[in-house]
């Protein structure tokens, strides 16, 4: 197995959907809850990140597209001025 490559995907069970997602889907479902709560993708920020406005807020604030940390993901919420959902 000389060049073999070994992946890890990261993985974790959402109750109230009944699935797994992957840290891709962590991306997906925070912009999903961002949305939900109106806020607005503003535009592309340097690299993988984005910049979202918040109306709860009024404040401006970072999404990096590659997001696979949990407290990040809560943080980010926080600044937009919504409960933690992760």
């Amino acid at each position: 197995m000389s060049g073999a490559k070994i992946y890890t995907v990261h993985a974790q069970w959402d109750a109230e959907s009944e699935t797994w997602w992957t840290t891709g889907g962590m991306y997906r479902r925070l912009t999903a809850l961002l949305r939900g709560a109106g806020c607005e993708f503003r535009r592309q920020g340097r690299g993988s990140h984005e910049i979202w406005w918040s109306p709860v807020t009024g404040r401006s604030f970072t999404v990096p597209r590659n997001i696979n940390n949990t407290p990040l993901a809560n943080a980010i919420l926080k600044q937009a001025g919504l409960p933690k959902a992760f």
